[in-house]
């Protein structure tokens, strides 16, 4: 046997053993996110929130609207995204009345303002800002981001 052949037939062979230890990690692994995936912006200078997509914005509550409820706790506004770049304005979050999944949840929709009251594990304690009033539990998920201001 010539001298490296040994390694002409070993490369085809580790690159098999690659593409199959690929196909055994979990699709998430494979597909990773980028690393500014869900990243925005807050622009005070014109009050709005950027995301990645530059064409997607949402105006924020003035300063002093902020201000005013922060006693009550951290304003913010809830959103799921339809992507890296641009929340899914038209998607409906799950606000359940306890920190589980037990129950009917009452559904609000993306991008609705709130105030967050508190944290506990993997759920989000909210309260209705401007438009929907009611209160409740948001549990976090992949899609969702809170974006405090």
């Amino acid at each position: 046997m010539p001298n490296g052949s040994h390694t002409q037939r070993s490369v085809p062979l580790l690159a098999g053993l690659a593409l199959l230890g690929l196909a055994a990690l979990p699709a998430d692994a494979q597909s990773a996110r980028p690393a500014n995936c869900y990243a925005y912006q807050l622009d005070e200078k014109s009050g709005k929130i950027i995301f990645n997509d530059p064409r997607v914005t949402i105006l924020m509550p003035e300063k002093k609207e902020r201000d005013r409820v922060r006693s009550q706790g951290t304003p913010a506004q809830v959103f799921l995204m339809h992507n890296c770049d641009a929340p899914d304005t038209l998607a409906d979050l799950k606000v359940y009345s306890e920190a589980s999944e037990n129950g009917d949840p009452e559904l609000i929709p993306s991008a609705s303002r709130v105030i967050v009251l508190a944290e506990k594990g993997d759920w989000v304690q909210v309260k209705g800002h401007t438009g929907w009033k009611g209160s409740g539990w948001i549990k976090r998920e992949d899609k969702l981001v809170i974006v405090r201001y």
